[in-house]
């Protein structure tokens, strides 16, 4: 049996995964508003980039990344 298809029991597996994948996605969710930041030629300070590589609430990316696609600096992304 290859473990590509085992399916761990265990609640404390369970919980590590479910860890590790909320974590994968606030990663991808600040990779993704960094290169929006990026894209549209904002320039944001080191403290802003440090906001977004320690924030990891789902929502609060979700609000910065929909904000940088209109936002006129960087600083308005983070207002909102």
């Amino acid at each position: 049996m290859g473990l590509q298809n085992y399916e761990f029991q265990s609640k404390l597996a369970k919980r590590f995964i479910d860890e590790g994948r909320a974590e994968g996605e606030a990663q991808g969710r600040r990779a993704t508003l960094v290169t929006i930041l990026e894209t549209r030629g904002l320039q944001f300070t080191e403290a802003q980039l440090q906001r977004i590589e320690f924030c990891s609430g789902r929502e609060i990316l979700e609000r910065w990344a929909r904000a940088a696609v209109t936002a006129s600096s960087p600083e308005a992304v983070f207002d909102t």
